[in-house]
């Protein structure tokens, strides 16, 4: 079906985007260890704080005079160099997930359908040599799409040494089934790549009315909800909350942060990677109760 040229093509892709995963783990895992030495900081911070107030009313009350040297500046300092090197290291990964969809939107899917293996009730292809995704850059994807690995789309499941296609007897059946799932596939990514690209600029945009951020965190941290819910979570009229999310649904938001199924709100995927990147960027904004109106229609 593919010329060896063909071949080549989709192993060069296949390996610029395993290689993109590799550095974009790096990152978060550095990101990580920054965040555990800041944690580990605070909590050195308030102890060494509470011991230099006893030591300073100890000496004014003795001596009569002030401690001079302060631990706390110290630590201070040290928190205050790590919080922006994880700012910088933060905004950085954010372009490296852009980069990653970007190559997914073009990203080959290697299954080699002249070598199905048919199994009970399901049919398996290897992919190409060479173009095996592996378990990182699997995980790398389900973490864009905010999912729990293994990949899966409908019947469809990306494995790292495999692709699964689950209800499926025949190996046409089976092709038609992958099609489709890879499709949705591609719509999705395109959906997050839009997401990526003016991500901060949205994250502004809801920003300047705290009723769309506040909305869109308890959508976030509960899940689906009905308007009365999410009015009651934040203290609200009903009819505030449906003017919000209806708003999110309408075309100068795109891609839409919110939709509506069976009368409950929702978070989309991009309004999934919206929330997620307010909170990073604005750790100390996490209230979900306002009463600021709607501003930013």
């Amino acid at each position: 079906m593919l010329t060896e040229e063909q071949k080549k093509n989709v192993v060069t892709n296949v390996q610029r985007f395993k290689e993109k995963t590799v550095e974009c783990i790096n990152m978060k895992n550095s990101l990580q260890e920054y965040e555990v030495k800041i944690e580990r900081k605070t909590e050195e911070l308030e102890k060494v704080a509470e011991e230099e107030r006893q030591m300073e009313t100890a000496m004014d009350v003795l001596y009569g005079q002030s401690k001079k040297e302060s631990k706390v500046r110290e630590i201070e300092q040290d928190i205050k160099s790590w919080r922006q090197q994880s700012d910088t290291l933060r905004n950085e990964l954010t372009q490296v997930k852009t980069d990653l969809i970007g190559q997914m939107r073009e990203l080959p899917i290697p299954a080699d359908l002249e070598n199905s293996k048919l199994e009970t009730s399901s049919v398996t292809f290897p992919y190409f040599e060479g173009t095996q995704f592996g378990k990182v850059a699997l995980d790398t994807m389900s973490d864009l799409f905010r999912r729990e690995p293994p990949l899966t789309f409908g019947d469809v499941t990306l494995l790292p040494e495999k692709v699964v296609v689950n209800n499926a007897s025949k190996k046409q059946e089976a092709i038609h089934k992958l099609v489709e799932a890879i499709r949705h596939f591609r719509m999705l990514v395109d959906s997050i790549s839009k997401s990526y690209e003016q991500i901060d600029e949205m994250v502004e945009r809801i920003r300047r009315s705290k009723r769309y951020s506040e909305v869109l965190k308890v959508l976030f941290r509960k899940g689906r909800l009905p308007s009365s819910e999410i009015a009651s979570i934040l203290d609200s009229t009903e009819r505030m909350v449906y003017d919000t999310c209806y708003n999110m649904t309408r075309d100068n938001w795109n891609p839409n942060p919110v939709e509506k199924i069976s009368g409950e709100w929702v978070l989309t995927l991009p309004g999934e990677i919206l929330v997620n990147r307010l909170v990073e960027k604005y750790p100390d904004e996490r209230s979900v109760k306002s009463e600021n109106s709607i501003t930013d229609r």
